[in-house]
């Protein structure tokens, strides 16, 4: 009886480590550029909850004829008592008793570094999960003499007209001071995506 010589088909070792490396060329190529997508879809999320959160704000404004109290208010405008204090605590007012909006939305940069060494304020040891608001009392206890202070500091909003700011870190996680410490930069994605900045919502 005859028997055939069957030879099996398989890869050669060669052939797999060129697949492998195709693989990893293609991979290198759409993971940044995934994760780059990924980024500027969250500084639109952002933008688009600061927007339904200052629609929240005026309607409390229209009704109360005045803003929600911010953690300058809340803390008594003292940096030890303000640690406690946060966007969370502050909005509160904002969903309950009336729904001005039915919840507060989450910073998509959060956890975000709340050691907040900017010109503003200092926060010690406290993780913010929401976007940061501030109201007149702050921006009268913080902004106003620092601007004094600072002369031709930059600002990105009319300290005298603006009521209330909102802002959120941006994709780097952190509060940035502008150059040698003076001014608030605007986040701007063409310094890059994940680059110095911050974001900014401010009014009426």
């Amino acid at each position: 009886m005859k028997h055939l010589n069957h030879r099996r088909a398989a890869f050669t070792l060669i052939e797999l480590l060129i697949v492998v490396a195709i693989i990893a060329i293609l991979a290198a190529i759409a993971v940044p550029n995934f994760l780059e997508a990924q980024t500027r879809s969250k500084i639109s999320r952002d933008a688009t909850d600061m927007r339904s959160l200052a629609t929240a704000l005026e309607a409390y404004a229209v009704d109360w004829n005045r803003y929600p109290p911010d953690w300058w208010l809340l803390g008594n405008g003292t940096s030890a008592q303000a640690e406690a204090v946060h966007s969370l605590r502050s909005l509160t007012i904002l969903t309950t008793p009336v729904a001005y909006i039915t919840s507060l939305p989450r910073d998509a940069f959060a956890p975000f570094m709340t050691a907040y060494t900017s010109a503003l304020m200092v926060l010690n040891s406290q993780e913010f999960t929401h976007f940061f608001y501030e109201g007149r009392p702050a921006i009268d206890g913080f902004y106003i003499p620092f601007a004094s202070m600072l002369a031709g500091m930059f600002l990105p909003f009319d300290i005298q007209s603006t009521q209330w700011i909102l802002s959120s870190p941006g994709p780097n996680r952190r509060y940035d001071a502008g150059s040698g410490g003076i001014g608030i930069p605007l986040y701007d994605a063409t310094n890059g995506t994940v680059s110095e900045g911050n974001l900014y919502r401010w009014g009426p």
